[in-house]
């Protein structure tokens, strides 16, 4: 006689083993789908073995079956609000959105799902639903979070008065201490920010609830100067580490996301006043009475560099400075020894980004390249993010060297290596490894066009770049001596080719769909008249964006193209959320043509849409970190996709989106020569000659 499946799933039920009650509650559901005493049980094993996603299906079907059952509906949106939670910590914003919008459907009273709506809602910028919300779940239960929430929904209204009386009523925990910060300044209650800053448990502490509050000024294009001073003396700023990084925070913080050219002028006027007076004030004879720790002044103008001007004179009148600082705030690190140890040349490659990523993307093939010469090869990663590619490279290289995050520390382990050449892949991304390029690490410092502009540096001497990539006359835009190397510079180590998925899979809207794959900063306002005419012209085509994170930064993006589009044509505008680089490429291989931008063009993206066999349309811009697409597709012959000038990008993405002729020959010439452009042996032979010409070899 056959056992009753559900009597076993029970058994093993009450006997511990989840995954067989789970798994025969499931053999019963594929008979009966709506058999409650199998649902209830599978529903019970999937919380206790916390698989949500089956607890989920198992209480809907429930929910269906008993639609007024009030435990079920309960346990019902905590497991959605649930998934919700899990949806927002894979960037699925619009998913997690839903997931509580569905849990608040089932149960309305639920609190956390209000508040992960309200926190949503907030983030992305749509401040009077959040304060609707807010608000009630302030009437239920008095809350300091909640509370600061409110105020910050009537300071984004324009109702700072408000916002500032309900700020006032309220005292808030450590752990809001940024938020608060934030706040207040925002609606002008800076003794509140002020009072519980001093109440920090270190100096640390309210340094970073300052800087918050400095960085989220920047990006609501407001001042806070006031908090400062109530926080700072002025004369004195600095002597205590690490608060020099509030005085360069005023001076040179720059906004990710512009508005126009207008903007961008009026930008970098402040940040030309900003870097006079930060230089003018800390001078030697200051910086003296300062702590002496040159993780006081880690700074790197990262974001300059996107404003698609020439940052030589700025960034060489900061390097001068930061130099001089770091020499100063760095006099009681050891020195770089006059006479070297004897032994063979010692080589360095030093970087903080020696992990899955497109840096080790790019410059990873440089360290078998490099251990071919008679040197002594040290691959040096600064801390502290690491990952399976840090192991992978650590393999590789013959003397790997994992150093932590702090730049002193890591100056001083890096010094002891005694190195006579020392190559920065990227410089300019992480404003520790910056300042200690500043400070030296090497007898010599090169840098190669991992971040590619200049460093401005006096510390760095050279500059390894793609010659083919950079304009006539190059060399005006960079301090550092330009080393060129051939095709596009390295042997470039390409992911797998993406998985063919489906529109409907990924979440794309059907019909023509071109993509801007960049991040959303490298989006420049002189890029949104290109998306505008072409959505003009071709009243069938959608086109993809980066931007659906729920920052400020991405509100601001989504808001000043729908403003430029038009309510019509924003309509066929879709913002896709951060993404994996597995479904990143899936995304891709769906598209019908990559539009490159203006600027700051595609290098890593540009690849990527080659190895998706994505057609892309292109247009060399001035400085070579503007034209390395145009470049790549020059190098592979590919006919068709330069634009003449950047007034017929549009015209010409027009024309090639629904070309099948040419979508064919790009595909064919990329899938003949993109093999070879990116594992030139070239590269690594010049670069080698660069390296033995500097050493002596």
């Amino acid at each position: 006689m056959t056992a009753d499946p559900l009597a076993q799933a029970l058994a093993a039920f009450r006997g511990g083993d989840l995954a067989a009650a789970l798994a025969g509650s499931e053999r019963v559901l594929a008979r009966s789908p709506n058999h409650a005493q199998a649902l209830a049980l599978k529903a019970n094993a999937a919380m206790q073995l916390g698989d949500n996603d089956a607890l989920v299906g198992a209480l809907q079907r429930l929910h269906a079956l008993r639609p007024e059952d009030a435990p079920v509906r309960r346990n019902l949106a905590t497991a959605l609000n649930r998934r919700g939670n899990r949806q927002l910590e894979q960037s699925a914003f619009t998913a997690a959105e839903a997931s509580w919008r569905a849990a608040l459907e089932v149960w309305p009273q639920h609190r956390d799902a209000r508040f992960n709506l309200a926190a949503a809602l907030r983030r992305a910028e749509q401040w009077a639903q959040a304060l609707a919300l807010y608000e009630a779940l302030d009437r239920e239960l008095a809350d300091p979070e909640v509370t600061l929430r409110i105020a910050e929904c009537l300071a984004m209204s324009g109702r700072t008065a408000a916002a500032a009386e309900r700020l006032r009523s309220s005292e808030y925990p450590p752990q809001l201490l940024n938020a608060v910060a934030e706040v207040a300044n925002r609606c002008g209650a800076i003794e509140v920010a002020a009072a519980h800053i001093a109440r920090a448990a270190t100096a640390a502490e309210r340094v970073d609830a300052v800087l918050s509050a400095q960085l989220d000024a920047v990006t609501r294009r407001r001042d806070s100067d006031a908090l400062i001073d109530a926080c700072f003396d002025p004369a004195r700023l600095g002597e205590h580490s690490p608060e020099l990084q509030v005085a360069l925070t005023r001076a040179l913080a720059l906004p990710q996301t512009m508005h126009d050219a207008t903007e961008i002028e009026h930008i970098r006027q402040r940040f030309d006043a900003g870097l006079h007076t930060l230089v003018a004030t800390y001078d030697a004879p200051r910086l003296r009475r300062c702590e002496p720790r040159i993780a006081q002044v880690a700074w790197s103008n990262f974001l300059l560099a996107y404003q698609n001007r020439d940052d030589l004179e700025l960034q060489s009148r900061f390097g001068d400075w930061l130099a001089m600082a770091t020499s100063v705030l760095g006099r009681n690190l050891p020195s770089i020894a006059d006479r070297r140890r004897p032994g063979r040349p010692r080589l360095g490659l030093v970087s903080s980004h020696w992990r899955t990523c497109t840096v080790g993307s790019y410059f990873g093939s440089w360290i078998e390249d490099l251990a071919r010469l008679d040197v002594d090869l040290h691959v040096v990663h600064m801390g502290p993010i690491e990952d399976t590619g840090t192991e992978r490279f650590a393999t590789r290289a013959p003397n790997f060297h994992r150093f932590g995050a702090d730049v002193d520390e890591f100056i001083a382990q890096t010094r002891a290596l005694d190195l006579d050449l020392v190559i920065y892949p990227e410089l300019g991304m992480i404003q520790r490894l910056f300042a200690a390029a500043a400070f030296g690490l090497g007898r010599q410092q090169w840098m190669a066009w991992g971040h590619p502009v200049t460093s401005g540096l006096p510390t760095v001497s050279h500059y390894l770049t793609c010659g083919e990539m950079e304009p006539e006359g190059a060399q005006r835009c960079y301090r550092e001596q330009l080393l060129p190397l051939p095709g596009i510079g390295t042997r470039y180590a390409l992911p797998p080719a993406p998985t063919p998925r489906t529109r409907a899979e990924l979440g794309l809207p059907a019909g023509r769909l071109a993509v801007v794959p960049q991040s959303t900063f490298k989006v420049l306002p002189a890029n949104d008249a290109i998306y505008v005419e072409l959505l003009q012209r071709d009243p069938s085509l959608r086109i993809a964006f980066s931007g659906a994170n729920l920052t400020a930064e991405d509100a601001r993006f989504r808001e000043r193209l729908r403003r430029a589009a038009g309510a019509e044509l924003a309509g066929r505008i879709v913002f896709l959320p951060e993404l994996t680089r597995e479904r990143f490429l899936e995304t891709l291989a769906a598209c019908d043509l990559m539009i490159d931008t203006l600027g700051w063009s595609g290098g890593n993206s540009a690849l990527d849409a080659l190895r998706a066999r994505l057609p892309i349309v292109t247009w060399p811009g001035e400085f070579m970190r503007g034209r390395q697409c145009a470049t790549m597709l020059r190098l592979l012959g590919i006919e068709g996709a330069i634009a003449e000038n950047p007034e017929r990008l549009a015209a010409l993405a027009a024309e090639r989106v629904g070309d099948r002729e040419f979508a064919a020959q790009f595909r064919e010439r990329a899938s003949q020569g993109l093999e070879q452009l990116v594992d030139d042996a070239a590269c690594g032979q010049a670069l080698r000659g660069h390296v033995a010409s500097a050493l002596g070899l």
